[in-house]
């Protein structure tokens, strides 16, 4: 997995695979519409963090026109071996392992059910605790 472009030091990742059985949606996710991630997308961009978004399934022309100082896109062979949600953690351990050493600080989240509301690379919380590994949950369903 290599990337053409510069890797932000402090990042958000996320992964999304589209054209297989959705086990949380009980259906297959169309391959290659981008509003399913716009949310998470806008979000990034709106406070001005880097995001990348690993994906199996977004034509050329989507990337080329939703990537920009924010978002990149990153295209990745899906193995069918693994679910989705199984899946990322691959992706993710690749990328790592190829390009941990230019990261400073990195968020993995969702992306189709997920916006960030503030900068959490300057959350205090965050700052006081920069060895911690964060994990979310939610402690009900929303939209």
């Amino acid at each position: 997995m290599k990337v053409d472009f510069q890797i932000a030091t402090h990042l958000i990742l996320a992964s999304h695979i589209t054209g297989i059985y959705d086990v949380n949606r009980n259906t297959v996710l169309p391959n290659d519409d981008f509003s399913i991630v716009s949310t998470w997308a806008k979000s990034i961009s709106a406070l001005g963090l880097q995001g990348i978004i690993f994906h199996n399934n977004f034509s050329e022309a989507t990337c080329k026109a939703n990537e920009n100082e924010h978002i990149r896109f990153v295209k990745v062979d899906y193995n069918s071996q693994y679910n989705p949600n199984v899946f990322r953690y691959f992706i993710y351990n690749e990328f790592l392992n190829l390009y941990a050493h230019t990261i400073e600080n990195i968020f993995f989240t969702d992306v189709s059910d997920v916006v960030v509301l503030k900068n959490p690379f300057q959350e205090k919380v965050y700052l006081d605790n920069p060895n911690s590994i964060f994990c979310g949950d939610e402690p009900e369903i929303l939209a």
